[in-house]
C-alpha cells in the first residue's frame, strides 16, 4: 500500500472552543444560552452544555469527504425480512467496544471504520480489541486524513487492521491480526435508508457505521433524545448500536469521548440530521496470521 502520510499530529486540546455561527469572543455561556433558547422556542427534547466536543471549530471537527456520486457504484444486498424487537443494543450483549477519543478534528470517518470492525469481530465469537485509527489515517491511499476522509472498510478488507499498540511510525508496515472480509451499504441510493432496513442490517451484521450532520447543538449535546431540525451536508461519521421504538430513538456510539453527551454515546431521533446516510455493514471478519493477513484471501471461516 502507498503510504500517504495525512495524520494529524497535534491532538485536539479539549477545552471550550467556539461555535462558528456566532460571533468571535463569545463565551461559553452565551452559547449555550443561545443553543437553549432555540430548544425551548422549537420544543425539542435535549439538554446542551459545555463539554470535551466544544474545544474545536465545527468546520474542524466535524468533515467528512463524501466520494462523488458514490451511489452509482454502491454494493447493496437485499435483506432478508426479519421480526424486530421494539428496543435493540448490541451492548447489552457485549459487541460493542469502548468509546474512544479522536486524537485530530475530521478524523470521524476513521474512527467509524475502526469502530463498525472492533465490533465485527465480537459479533463474530472474537475478542475484544482496540484496532487503529492512526493506521487509516496514515496509510490510506485516498489522501484522507484529519481533514476528511470516508468509510475505509476496503482497506480493511484488503489489508487488515492494525493495533492501537504497534510501536512502528508510520504504522503502515505494522502487522495485520484482523481483516474484514467484506462490506456493503444499507442501500444503493442517495438518501437515507428506511428505519426497518438499517434494524434489519443491524441485527443480521452487528453494528451499522452511518454518516451524519453536526450541528452546534450536536456538538453541545448533553442529555435527551437529539431530535434536532438542521439541515446540512453529512460532515461526520459514527456507528449505530441500537434503536428504541418507544422513544423513537436510534443508540448512537461518537468518538468524541465519554465526557461528550451521554458517556460518548448519543440518543438520535430517526431522521434526525440525516442520521444513517449511507449506513453500511461489514460481513465478515476473521483473525489470520499478522504478518501475512494482507496476502491472504478468506471466506470468513477465520475463527
Amino acid at each position: 500500500m502507498r503510504k500517504s502520510i495525512v495524520y494529524c499530529l497535534v491532538p485536539v486540546v479539549l477545552l471550550l472552543g467556539m461555535v462558528a455561527t456566532l460571533s468571535a469572543g463569545t463565551g461559553e455561556e452565551a452559547v449555550v444560552e443561545h443553543l437553549r433558547e432555540q430548544i425551548a422556542t422549537q420544543g425539542l427534547t435535549f439538554e446542551v452544555a459545555p463539554n470535551p466536543a466544544t474545544s474545536i471549530e465545527l468546520d474542524q471537527l466535524c468533515v467528512l469527504t463524501v466520494p462523488d456520486k458514490w451511489w452509482r457504484t454502491a454494493k447493496a444486498a437485499e435483506l432478508p425480512d426479519v421480526r424486530l424487537p421494539v428496543a435493540f443494543d448490541w451492548r447489552d450483549f457485549g459487541k460493542v467496544t469502548p468509546v474512544r477519543l479522536q486524537v485530530c478534528g475530521g478524523a470521524g470517518w476513521a474512527y467509524a471504520t475502526v469502530a463498525t470492525l472492533e465490533s465485527r469481530i465480537l459479533f463474530d465469537g472474537g475478542p475484544a480489541t482496540d484496532l487503529s485509527e492512526r493506521y487509516l489515517l496514515q496509510c490510506n491511499d485516498q489522501g484522507w486524513g484529519c481533514d476528511g476522509g470516508w468509510f475505509a472498510h476496503d482497506i480493511h478488507v484488503k489489508d487488515g487492521a492494525v493495533y492501537e499498540s504497534c510501536p512502528l511510525e508510520p504504522q503502515c508496515d505494522c502487522p495485520h491480526p484482523y481483516k474484514a472480509t467484506g462490506w456493503q451499504y444499507v442501500s444503493g441510493s442517495n438518501s437515507v435508508p428506511s428505519t426497518v432496513a438499517i434494524k434489519t442490517a443491524m441485527l443480521k451484521y452487528g453494528p451499522v457505521a452511518a454518516a451524519v450532520y453536526v450541528d452546534a447543538a450536536f456538538q453541545y449535546y448533553m442529555a435527551g433524545i437529539f431530535n434536532g431540525t438542521a439541515a446540512g451536508q453529512v460532515n461526520h461519521a459514527v456507528l449505530l448500536v441500537g434503536w428504541n421504538d418507544i422513544g423513537g430513538y436510534w443508540i448512537m456510539k461518537n468518538s468524541w469521548g465519554t465526557s461528550w453527551g451521554e458517556s460518548g454515546y448519543m440518543r438520535i431521533a430517526y431522521g434526525a440530521q440525516q442520521i444513517g446516510y449511507a449506513a453500511n455493514y461489514l460481513t465478515g471478519s476473521i483473525a489470520c496470521d499478522p504478518l501475512t493477513c494482507g496476502l491472504q484471501s478468506s471466506d470468513g471461516s477465520g475463527w
